[in-house]
């Protein structure tokens, strides 16, 4: 069975990997992410946030805010949506049976 967030799609196709992300809100309701906390315990610290934007994402079936965040100086798309963060990722092609 497929796995939430999972894909068995070609590569142009998104999928969403859900993360743990520690945030600050600002008393004018701005949510500002700090950290993304991996699966295995690293903490990646977003050194820079170069934009947001509202999120519409047909594909991945959400609406919500896109954070262009930079970690460890490779830009990374983190998206908040329905009250959980999620990075994008691109499926794999399907193994041949």
């Amino acid at each position: 069975t497929e796995g939430e967030g999972s894909s068995v799609y070609g590569d142009d196709r998104k999928r969403k990997k859900y993360v743990t992300v520690n945030a600050d809100c600002t008393p004018e309701g701005i949510v500002v992410p700090r950290a993304i906390i991996r699966k295995d315990g690293r903490i990646d610290e977003i050194e820079d946030i170069s934009g947001t934007f509202p999120l519409s994402d047909k594909d991945l079936g959400a609406d919500g805010t896109c954070y262009v965040c930079w970690v460890k100086g490779k830009r990374t798309l983190l998206n908040f949506s329905e009250g959980r963060w999620y990075e994008e990722e691109r499926g794999r092609a399907p193994k041949k049976c």
